[in-house]
């Protein structure tokens, strides 16, 4: 739910209770950004071996003991939910040993339940509680898909600690991911315990008052470092706003942020008697040379930009993205050895007039209302924002293939390039459908090897239970055959059978769809594509087998990082792999670029 969005989340619910069982060591070791494991051990309370029947029930805590308590809480927890989702979304294992408990007592859960197994008796050295989260959203894999690499969830996590930590400086923070030697984040606390257990939130008001009034006062672009402990009666504090407990309201809220406000604006002010610049020095010419007629015209001049409004540098937008580069008339990108755009005076006299009405915009129009729907649902989805920024860039560099810096008026922007041309691409194959070129391959590809190789590749993720690979790919070469009239007709795609004495049919990948000019596919990953042309396309129903098709067309035109070459070297070798990154980057700003500019 709510609760547990990220590793964080948990991690934050664990420190609050081994902060609420009177901790004054908390140990947490972290793999994988929290995805893999959370381990956090205390030396608190313990749990008692009852309670662990319970424990990880909705709705359960210990931290309440009546009706009453509830009109003041200070504990952080209360609800009795943390551990409860949790366990729903993990593996989790509590170990825990009370004061008088002669050993520790272990449990495993899911979904809020006791496994099998039961309590456990085991050995443990201290008093405290252990609980070992494992493979976090494992059963929800949208979820765990849609977080960010492991360093991002872990700079997260160590944020987390460190606002416990500052606080609770009574209490020893120790995080350190596995597998390293040293500790990330070290804080040994010190002998004096606190009574006070004030939780971290977030309060909008006070926020958004405290950051008004300190625009006043820095320098632009700067922002102030507040740690603030409020104290309020917990009977005026409502910390169910949110079910993160991350947000609180209290009442009399406009009164204390008046104060707050107040008491920070008088410590302002005194600290206004002095203040540091930076300045520049005057040369010698600033006084010398001057002549009377230069003085005056620099009155007059100084006179009209008083009247003006001040333009600063940061608000100058110097390049105009319409204006053209010298290199995009100097460079011309030259077409791999490998694919050949088919030429339409040398083409024989079926391709040669075909390719003829298409040079000539004689464009063939199609009215399937499965199209129709498609092209719709593009228009429907379009980001505003985007498009504005794409009708005005000028193009900056490339940070690598799948990134490149550009520039909208004033912001610099990076821009994913995989992402962009891939929804280029789709969206060419939906809006020019049935009206491609041609790229004629040198040498016609065999279908049953491109199959059999992509079955080799570990993205296609075949196993042995798929059956026998030269079946497969036997298979899908005559299943895409038989499809050739639909691909050739409305993508250009062509595919023939060419009979051999004493051996099978043979099918042969000839040529593929040129969308735009000057830009050629990388062949790397053409295996993959012949493999999920026959197997992710849903064949028997018009809409969803235009929009298949058009994607995968998509994803194998589209700029990408190569990572697979020495699985795939054969192809790799005749691939547009061996162009120089001069070349790569001129396509990439001269022809990808400018198609994101006119076609999204």
């Amino acid at each position: 739910g709510e609760i547990i969005q990220r590793p964080f989340n948990a991690l934050k619910e664990l420190i609050e209770n081994c902060l609420d069982a009177g901790s004054t060591s908390v140990n947490i070791q972290i793999k994988d950004g929290g995805l893999k494991l959370i381990h956090i051990s205390d030396n608190g309370c313990g749990i008692n071996k009852e309670d662990l029947k319970i424990v990880c029930e909705r709705f359960t805590t210990s931290k309440l003991k009546e009706f009453e308590d509830l009109k003041s809480i200070n504990t952080f927890g209360f609800r009795g939910e943390a551990l409860a989702s949790i366990s729903h979304v993990s593996r989790l294992t509590i170990i825990t040993k009370t004061q008088d408990s002669p050993c520790a007592f272990k449990a495993i859960y899911s979904d809020g339940k006791l496994t099998k197994d039961g309590i456990k008796p085991c050995a443990a050295a201290s008093t405290g509680t252990q609980i070992i989260v494992e493979d976090l959203f494992y059963n929800s894999s949208i979820r765990r898909n849609a977080l960010k690499g492991g360093s991002d969830e872990f700079s997260k996590i160590y944020e987390v600690v460190s606002r416990y930590a500052i606080h609770n400086y009574h209490v020893g923070f120790y995080l350190k991911r596995m597998g390293e030697s040293s500790m990330d984040l070290k804080t040994p606390g010190c002998a004096t315990r606190s009574i006070e257990n004030e939780k971290l939130v977030d309060c909008q008001p006070i926020k958004k008052s405290l950051q008004n009034l300190f625009q006043m006062y820095l320098p632009k672009s700067t922002n102030p470092f507040i740690y603030m402990n409020l104290r309020i009666d917990a009977k005026n504090l409502d910390v169910n706003i949110h079910p993160t407990k991350h947000e609180v309201r209290f009442l009399y809220q406009d009164e204390i942020i008046g104060r707050i406000e107040k008491s920070f604006e008088e410590k302002l002010l005194d600290s206004g008697t002095s203040r540091s610049y930076y300045v520049k020095n005057l040369t010698l010419e600033t006084f010398i040379g001057t002549s009377e007629s230069q003085k005056s015209k620099k009155k007059s001049d100084s006179q009209d930009s008083e009247a003006k409004e001040p333009i600063y540098p940061y608000q100058l937008t110097r390049v105009d993205s319409k204006e053209r580069k010298l290199e995009s008339f100097l460079h011309q990108t030259s077409l791999d050895d490998s694919i050949k755009v088919m030429n339409r005076s040398k083409a024989s006299s079926q391709d040669k007039c075909r390719s003829v009405l298409r040079a000539q915009n004689l464009e063939r129009l199609f009215n399937f209302k499965s199209l129709n729907e498609l092209k719709d649902n593009v228009e429907k989805n379009s980001s505003k924002n985007l498009k504005q920024v794409l009708d005005d860039l000028n193009f900056v560099g490339c940070i690598e293939r799948e990134l490149a810096l550009v520039q909208h008026q004033t912001g610099l922007y990076i821009l994913n390039t995989r992402l962009l041309s891939e929804e280029l691409f789709y969206q060419i194959c939906l809006f020019n459908f049935g009206n491609f070129g041609y790229f004629r391959l040198s040498e016609p590809i065999d279908l049953y090897d491109l199959a059999f190789m992509a079955l080799n590749d570990p993205r296609t993720e075949w196993t042995e239970e798929d059956g026998p690979k030269e079946k497969l790919a036997k298979r899908c070469a005559k299943f895409l055959y038989s499809k050739s009239t639909l691909l050739d007709d409305y993508f250009s795609i062509k595919i023939a059978k060419k009979a051999e004495a004493d051996t099978e049919n043979r099918y042969v990948l000839e040529a593929l769809p040129m969308l735009i000019e000057d830009y050629e596919p990388d062949l790397v990953d053409l295996p993959l594509f012949v493999i999920r042309l026959a197997t992710e396309v849903e064949w028997q129903n018009e809409k969803e087998c235009f929009d298949c098709i058009s994607k995968e067309i998509g994803y194998f035109f589209a700029i990408k990082n190569l990572k697979y070459e020495e699985d795939i070297c054969d192809i790799a070798d005749n691939s547009s792999q061996s162009s120089d990154k001069m070349n790569e980057s001129w396509m990439i700003e001269h022809v990808l670029y400018k198609a994101f500019v006119n076609m999204l």
